[in-house]
């Protein structure tokens, strides 16, 4: 965790907040992790689907 991410945390950020902070540290949010499974064969898209919502606003 980066400084950015430690700041952002203490200050009880939203998850749009988070997400910023993440992005140069290149961690995924669980929107991309879950296509990253689902092309690797570990889940289907319907069992994302069924966790998150694809078609959310990115940021």
């Amino acid at each position: 965790m980066d400084d950015s991410i430690a700041k952002a945390s203490v200050l009880n950020p939203n998850e749009r907040d988070l997400r910023i902070a993440s992005i140069p540290q290149g961690i995924l949010d669980m929107r991309q992790d879950g296509i990253v499974k689902v092309l690797e064969g570990s889940t289907s898209l319907r069992e994302l689907s069924r966790v998150i919502d694809l078609y959310e606003e990115i940021i």
